[in-house]
């Protein structure tokens, strides 16, 4: 019942939701452009709504298992705090994650329920801070990780080859703000169903109540606890732990982006940023970094100028704080010769940005320390850039697609017209089948390079139809991709709704 009311509720939302970007990207007038997204972004409250209200009736009837899937932990805490980002840039608050270094990056268990926990801790703290930091901090879990690690080190020893199986590892997430912070006597009950701290709250900030106690049953699912401290007017840190897995194989280190005897200064009024940026920099061999929260910046720089060390690097985060500061540096002839990187907001207008210097790059936060890599290389070419290239938003282009035929299954009228659209809009071509069936019987007539397939659907539902498309491809070749696919799957998941910037 809970699997078919979910659908049966989402889908006519999702409609909703695909048609109403359709009509974004259309051409509208400013009042019409305001209206379209206003419902967009009420629909997608509501669709907030109706997937809480679904969890938790799932997990109250023991409904929801969760699945065990390899990771990149820096990947998930980066969708998080990008995910936030645009809420966030508009009460001028900071989203920061920060892993420690002794965290493995690679990991099993499931991603999708880590992200909600720590999607909705993090929506939370936006939410009730007005102006300053929200900071994800993930670190191993003094109270339970020692044991886990001693076992398997015994367990190394007793087999003696030296090969570092997988064991599990408990993780502490913390997420803290600078916000209104929770009277002690309100605490207890945050993690009842449909509790808030008062009813004043609801009122002020919406929301149904719901998603601490959705957290709490899906961190106890996971083998964690949750807690928080708080005080009034100092802010709050809703933490978790949870048990999860180390693959066996860790990614290797990034190489250096530049030699590492470049001087660096960061320039930001947020500590969590300058040490997130100085975590990166260290974790590519720079040791010789300078940083400043903005007042006396400028002279900083120029002294070391003068001193005959000057930067060669300077990290400047320009907001609406930071600006005045940034544009002083990139201005004053002394320091002409030091490479600059902009870190601004999303949806900054690049034409504010200063112009006429030579190596100078811009990336939007939150980090991302793969951007960030490609942006400091960039400089350490030497080249000359528009400093707008790395800000300015991009639009969504038809895809080099090559005449690529994708299949969509889809058993809703509406959504498969959205689906059809999107992707046309991306440079793609689309057919549709209505379910299972009438996908097997159209990659019978020709191939496809991607299917988007539905799950619940007449006749034959997506997990059926997978299923024998997969023992099809197994058939036809057998040993020729068994080699190449052993390390990987290429059905892919994707939650609705279907919009062009998720697909």
């Amino acid at each position: 019942f809970l699997a078919t009311m979910s659908h049966e509720i989402r889908t006519p939302l999702n409609g909703v939701i695909g048609m109403l970007e359709l009509l974004q990207d259309s051409r509208l007038n400013a009042e019409q452009a305001d209206f379209a997204g206003t419902a967009r972004r009420s629909a997608e409250i509501l669709l907030g709504i109706i997937n809480d209200i679904l969890d938790f009736s799932k997990i109250e009837a023991g409904k929801l298992s969760l699945e065990t899937l390899d990771f990149g932990l820096p990947s998930l805490v980066e969708d998080v705090t990008e995910l936030m980002a645009e809420q966030a840039s508009r009460k001028a608050v900071e989203v920061t994650g920060l892993i420690d270094p002794d965290v493995p990056h690679s990991l099993q268990g499931d991603p999708k329920r880590l992200r909600q926990v720590l999607t909705n801790l993090v929506g939370n703290a936006v939410k009730f801070t007005a102006r300053g930091d929200v900071t994800i901090r993930v670190e191993r879990d003094p109270t339970n990780d020692a044991g886990s690690m001693m076992h398997d080190e015994q367990r190394i020893k007793e087999d003696g080859s030296g090969i570092h199986h997988s064991s599990l590892i408990t993780l502490r997430f913390s997420v803290t703000d600078t916000g209104i912070g929770i009277p002690e006597s309100q605490q207890a009950h945050l993690f009842q169903a449909f509790a808030q701290a008062d009813s004043s709250t609801t009122r002020k900030y919406g929301g149904t109540g719901l998603g601490l106690a959705i957290s709490k049953q899906l961190v106890e699912l996971m083998g964690g606890t949750i807690g928080l401290e708080s005080q009034p007017g100092q802010g709050s840190t809703f933490w978790f732990t949870v048990a999860l897995k180390v693959r066996p194989v860790q990614p290797q280190p990034d190489a250096a982006p530049f030699a590492a005897h470049h001087r660096v200064l960061i320039v930001a009024g947020s500590e969590m940023l300058r040490l997130l940026l100085r975590q990166h920099l260290s974790a590519w061999g720079l040791t010789d970094i300078a940083e400043d929260d903005g007042p006396h910046a400028t002279q900083l720089a120029r002294d070391a100028a003068d001193r005959g060390r000057p930067f060669t690097l300077a990290i400047l985060d320009y907001n609406i704080r930071e600006s005045r500061v940034a544009r002083a540096i990139m201005d004053d002839p002394v320091l002409a010769a030091t490479a600059v990187l902009l870190l601004t907001q999303a949806g900054v207008k690049t034409d504010a940005l200063p112009q006429g210097r030579a190596r100078v790059a811009c990336m939007h936060k939150p980090l991302r320390r793969s951007t960030l890599r490609e942006r400091l290389a960039q400089l350490s070419d030497g080249a000359s850039r528009d400093p707008q290239e790395g800000c300015a938003q991009q639009p969504v282009t038809p895809a080099a697609a090559g005449g690529s035929r994708l299949l969509v299954v889809e058993d809703n009228d509406v959504n498969q017209a959205v689906a059809v659209r999107l992707l046309q809009k991306l440079g793609y071509q689309a057919d549709v089948a209505a379910n299972g069936c009438e996908a097997l019987a159209a990659l019978a007539r020709r191939p496809y390079a991607a299917i988007l397939m539905d799950c619940q659907m007449p006749e034959m539902d997506g997990y059926e139809a997978t299923r024998r498309i997969r023992e099809r491809e197994t058939c036809e070749w057998e040993m020729a991709n068994r080699e190449a696919q052993a390390g990987s799957d290429s059905a892919n998941r994707s939650g609705s709704p279907f919009t062009v910037h998720r697909s």
